[in-house]
């Protein structure tokens, strides 16, 4: 298909890259298997430069009003709950039923549980 293509679960994603891995991987199927055209390669000649980064966790304290949290937090333990309030200042909690319909998902250990041993891996 003249791409580099990564395996994500059972699909097959073009959009992915590997920091430089992947460029180099152009490189070496343009001139070494002829897979990928100059075309191909030439799309993909970059330099990726980081500007910077941030902590999703910081963002809700940029805000005054922190909406629409998660569904689980109306089950934290009592330390996570103060954290919470504490970190991001929460003061008043509502909760809302899910948009989705009640939780299908149920937990059987006999089935989904499996130990294996090390030597298994070796």
């Amino acid at each position: 298909d003249d791409k580099i293509g990564y395996t994500e679960g059972d699909q097959i994603t073009y959009g992915a890259t590997v920091g430089y891995k992947t460029l180099f991987v152009y490189y070496f199927e343009h001139h070494m298997n002829k897979s990928i055209s100059a075309r191909s390669l030439k799309d993909k000649i970059a330099m990726h430069l980081d500007c910077g980064s941030f902590s999703y966790a910081e963002i809700p304290k940029r805000f005054d009003v922190i909406m629409g949290l998660t569904g689980t937090l109306q089950h934290l333990s009592e330390p996570e709950r103060k954290t919470m309030d504490e970190k991001y200042g929460l003061k008043v909690h509502t909760y809302m039923p899910s948009l989705f319909g009640k939780n299908m998902l149920r937990f059987y250990e006999k089935h989904d549980v499996h130990i294996s041993t090390i030597e298994r891996f070796n």
